[in-house]
């Protein structure tokens, strides 16, 4: 786990976001930002693993993923229903238009 994975910045690390291919972005609770690459080893602890600790903000305590490289987009449902409505507007300008010729 990576709460258990001392940092040599100011003890335990906190919370933290990893990505699925074996990097962690992880905060500890005194202002450092840590960023592991443990894809090698599979494990976070292992001694072989790159490891950067930089500091931030005195006060950073948490880090969560908005989004990022690995997330699928999602259309905002605003941009469908005015796809939607485009459509459905050509559709009914197609019918009208073959009914009077």
């Amino acid at each position: 786990m990576v709460s258990d994975y001392a940092s040599g910045a100011c003890g335990p690390l906190d919370q933290g976001a990893v990505d699925g291919k074996g990097h962690a972005l992880v905060a500890s609770n005194c202002g450092f930002l840590t960023f592991m690459d443990y894809s090698a080893s599979g494990l976070v602890g292992a001694a072989g693993n790159y490891v950067n600790t930089q500091f931030l903000a005195a006060n950073l305590d948490d880090v969560a993923p908005l989004s990022g490289l690995g997330s699928n987009p999602v259309p905002e449902p605003a941009s469908i229903f005015l796809l939607g409505s485009v459509l459905a507007g050509f559709v009914a300008y197609r019918r009208r238009r073959s009914q009077t010729i």
